[in-house]
C-alpha cells in the first residue's frame, strides 16, 4: 500500500530516505533504529513548499509523520526535494534542497535531523537555466587515480 498519504497539509513530492543509526533524532525506541523520510510538503492551496519528514520504526512498513515541516520555506516559490547525505569530515548531516525559480541548489546542514541550518548555495551562473531545478542528487565518487570528488545533479523539469 501507500506509505505516505497526501493530507490536510498538502502533496507529498520526492525526497529521500535515511536511517538513524545513532537515534540522533530522539525517534528512535525501544532499541529501534528510526528510518527517516524526508519529503516535500507542497500546499495545494497556497502553493507553499516546505521539507517535512516522517518517521519508521518498523522498517518502512509503517510511517508517522511530523506535523511540522523541519525546514520551513524561506520565501520561495520553488523549495522542493530533499536530498538528505551524511559527510563524515565535517560529522554532519547536509540537505540539498532545489530552489527550481532561484536556479540554485541550497546547502543545510544538522546535528539531529530535526534542526536545520542554511550552509550555502551552488549554480548561479551554472549549468542550465532554462527551467525549474528539482530533485537533487549528492554523492562521493572516487577517480581511477583514488581521488574523491562529490558530484552534484540537478534535473530540470
Amino acid at each position: 500500500p501507500v506509505a505516505l498519504y497526501p493530507d490536510s497539509a498538502g502533496w507529498i513530492f520526492s525526497g529521500s530516505i535515511v536511517v538513524d543509526h545513532k537515534n540522533l533524532s530522539g525517534l528512535g525506541r525501544e532499541g529501534k533504529t528510526p528510518v527517516l523520510a524526508f519529503y516535500t510538503g507542497h500546499n495545494y492551496k497556497t502553493g507553499n513548499e516546505s521539507q517535512f519528514l516522517a518517521y519508521s520504526l518498523d522498517e518502512g512498513y509503517t510511517w508517522e509523520k511530523i506535523s511540522q515541516p523541519v525546514l520551513p520555506n524561506p520565501g520561495l516559490k520553488d523549495f522542493r526535494d530533499p536530498k538528505v547525505v551524511y559527510h563524515f569530515p565535517s560529522k554532519k548531516w547536509i540537505m540539498c534542497i532545489a530552489t527550481g525559480t532561484k536556479g540554485v541548489i541550497a546547502f543545510y546542514s544538522s546535528m539531529d535531523l530535526l534542526h536545520w541550518q542554511y550552509e550555502s548555495e551552488f549554480g548561479s551562473g551554472y549549468g542550465c537555466h532554462n527551467g525549474v531545478w528539482e530533485c537533487p542528487d549528492l554523492f562521493k565518487l572516487t577517480t581511477d587515480n583514488g581521488e574523491e570528488k562529490w558530484v552534484l545533479i540537478a534535473s530540470i523539469n
